[in-house]
């Protein structure tokens, strides 16, 4: 993948942010409570009785139409809150911060399309490199997990033969080991953009 392909999918990537947008408007003018489910609470809210109302609804939309229109703004923002709005804002975000780390990591590293794949139901994990412990019955930690996935992957990379599975585990393995969680979700996005490259690559083989 090249720099001029990371700039355009970063391009497509927000054109898809302002797409899902302009969804979730409309899906949330959709949601939008009608005017007899509006009526019903404003009454409901009126007439509860622990508001000791001195008149009925009845009355008070003939006699007050004003205040009668503030109890259905009210309920309106009552009901409005109480639908479930699908939470697509959230992912369009999360979809750019993807194409961005794609189009920065390509910028430092250049074209990978060429970087063996290293799959495969015999290959060795982390090139057949033990995970260290200070003792037999001690787990191996993340922490660990970590340090030697990044370290086998410097090295493999370094000898001339490192993978993309050498590349997805180190930063899968790096996420596993934070413990904040701002800092696991600033991981995972490297995660994602590194599967973004390692299907990229694959296709570029396919193609070619």
């Amino acid at each position: 993948m090249g720099v001029n392909d990371a700039v355009e999918m970063l391009e497509v990537a927000k054109a898809e942010c302002v797409r899902l947008e302009r969804e979730i408007a409309q899906l949330k003018a959709l949601q939008q409570p009608n005017a007899e489910t509006v009526e019903r609470a404003a009454r409901a809210m009126f007439e509860d009785p622990l508001s000791a109302a001195e008149y009925s609804w009845a009355e008070m939309v003939v006699e007050d139409p004003k205040r009668a229109d503030i109890w259905r703004e009210d309920a309106r923002r009552v009901l409005s809150a109480a639908l479930p709005i699908p939470a697509l804002g959230e992912a369009t975000t999360v979809y750019a911060e993807i194409a961005s780390e794609v189009a920065r990591s390509t910028a430092k590293h250049g074209d990978q399309s060429r970087v063996p794949l290293g799959t495969g139901d015999q290959e060795p994990l982390l090139h057949g490199c033990e995970l260290p412990k200070p003792h037999p019955q001690v787990a191996v930690t993340m922490g660990t997990f970590a340090y030697t996935a990044r370290t086998v992957t410097d090295s493999a990379f370094r000898d001339g033969f490192g993978t993309w599975a050498d590349i997805l585990l180190e930063e899968v393995a790096e996420a596993l080991a934070e413990d904040v969680p701002s800092k696991v979700r600033a991981e995972l996005v490297q995660v994602a953009a590194v599967a973004v490259k390692f299907i990229d690559a694959i296709d570029r083989r396919v193609s070619s």
